[in-house]
């Protein structure tokens, strides 16, 4: 009986280094593609950063959480088969607030109208560090933030063929990205698909923030009320024999990986 629970332990060890590979494997195949593809549309890219820092000048709401914050669209951007639509993510970094216990990673998609990319921004996610890293009071590097992005919210776009490379749905990238999609029932019938995107783009820059509005969001950050900080947790060594695995960001495979990305700039 005992050499059958040791038995069991020694599986679970395994199992638990063999996911977390599998998780950083597929972070590697997506960099790969980006290193391989990303000047192809790195004038999109800049384009996009320009048009999100123009919303934060105009302090438009669509950009709300962007405020007072660091932010980065990520590299990573999926296309449909015609390159007239596209997902990425922007993700941004809560460091003037060191009382909160994440950050944040915003959908983002781009439809291409008369040689113009008119962005959306979608659905948040909050992006807890704790399940990620030891400290969660510690903001993600970009680095980090990226891969939580990639593997929370691209899945749906991505996956790895048979020869280990990066194969995106660009069928989903034209079907999702809709205006229904996008505004819900905010959207009339009226016109053809372009007229659509057309008219919420300019709807969503019509709408920004006055001055009490700003006001209240930088009193908000400043007033941030939480829980005392509470002790880093972690591992034991009886907690890794169980299966117990520390978060993929404190593990040797990431900052290896880290290392050996850094070394390519």
């Amino acid at each position: 009986m005992k050499m059958n629970k040791f038995i069991i332990l020694a599986l679970l060890s395994i199992l638990t280094c063999v996911s977390k590979n599998n998780r950083l494997s597929k972070e590697v195949i997506i960099q790969k593609n980006i290193e391989l593809k990303f000047e192809k549309y790195k004038s999109v890219y800049l384009q996009m950063t320009n048009e999100i820092q123009t919303k934060i000048s105009n302090r438009n709401k669509s950009v709300i959480t962007q405020l007072f914050s660091d932010f980065m669209i990520d590299k990573l951007i999926v296309f449909n088969s015609d390159s007239t639509k596209l997902f990425t993510t922007i993700n941004t970094l809560k460091r003037n607030n060191t009382k909160i216990s994440s950050d944040l990673i915003q959908s983002l998609y781009g439809v291409k109208i008369d040689g113009k990319w008119l962005l959306f921004l979608g659905a948040n996610l909050i992006a807890l560090r704790e399940s990620y890293k030891n400290n969660k009071y510690e903001p993600f590097s970009w680095d980090e933030i990226s891969y939580v992005a990639h593997e929370q919210m691209f899945g749906r776009f991505l996956s790895i063929d048979s020869d280990n490379n990066l194969s995106i749905n660009s069928h989903l990238v034209e079907t999702e990205i809709n205006p229904w999609y996008l505004a819900g029932a905010h959207i009339s019938d009226e016109g053809t698909d372009d007229e659509r995107f057309i008219r919420l783009w300019n709807y969503e820059n019509s709408q920004t923030l006055d001055s009490l509005e700003i006001a209240q969001i930088k009193q908000d950050i400043t007033e941030t009320k939480v829980k005392l900080y509470e002790p880093i947790k972690r591992l034991t060594w009886w907690d890794k024999l169980w299966g117990a695995q520390d978060p993929i960001f404190e593990t040797d495979e990431w900052k290896e990986y880290i290392k050996s990305k850094s070394s390519k700039k």
